[in-house]
């Protein structure tokens, strides 16, 4: 795949650095692997939607729709209806509270995690009559904000201690306007504090983690 050159615009997410570094289990580059074996990146789509079309002041109702995009196919066919993958529909009539939305995600992750390490072998494709293994990522997610952060599992509310989605600056320091003084999230100390949230004994407990670390 070409690159732009310095400057240029990045016209379709493979362009960015970011897609560019992707590693597999094995750490080496994802993309493209080896010529006997097929590379899918998947992207993770979560949005809410009143079923009803409502807008009386009130009365609302949400459903959360969960769908896969392959970021394989060329930029103008990611969208297309036929080419979008709906997992699933969580019939509401409210929005998942919390980290409810976990036991939605968990079904999806399970299956994927097969595709990420050893792969899925197809018997037959295609372009491969003898058929040809295939390993997929999924990365990375497309949603507005507060999609964003509950599946992220931060605070839904911009007026949280720990607010911010991109670093770890906290709300008694939201007058620090330079970015290069805001403190760049640390995923060592998410992993340690989401194992920490994830074997808590009860919810009480879960609440106070939540409180402390905004994770």
């Amino acid at each position: 795949m070409l690159q732009p050159g310095p400057g240029a615009p990045i016209t379709d997410i493979w362009y960015s650095k970011v897609f560019v570094g992707l590693q597999d289990a094995a750490g080496h580059l994802f993309f493209p692997g080896p010529a006997k074996e097929g590379r899918l990146v998947f992207g993770l789509s979560v949005d809410s939607f009143n079923p009803f079309h409502m807008k009386t002041a009130k009365r609302k109702s949400s459903s959360t729709g969960i769908w896969l995009i392959l970021l394989n196919l060329p930029p103008h066919l990611h969208y297309l209806p036929e080419n979008v993958f709906l997992v699933g529909v969580i019939p509401g009539p409210g929005k998942p509270a919390t980290d409810d939305i976990n036991h939605y995600l968990e079904v999806l992750v399970k299956d994927l995690l097969e595709f990420w390490d050893p792969g899925v072998f197809f018997s037959c494709t295609f372009n491969h009559r003898d058929g040809k293994l295939f390993q997929a990522m999924l990365v990375p997610l497309v949603a507005d904000m507060l999609e964003a952060c509950q599946i992220l599992g931060l605070p839904g509310v911009a007026t949280a201690h720990y607010f911010c989605t991109f670093c770890d600056l906290d709300i008694d320091d939201l007058d620090v306007l330079d970015p290069a003084e805001w403190p760049a999230k640390d995923v060592d100390h998410i992993h340690h504090v989401v194992g920490m949230y994830k074997h808590a004994p009860n919810e009480e407990r879960q609440q106070v983690i939540f409180q402390a670390f905004g994770l």
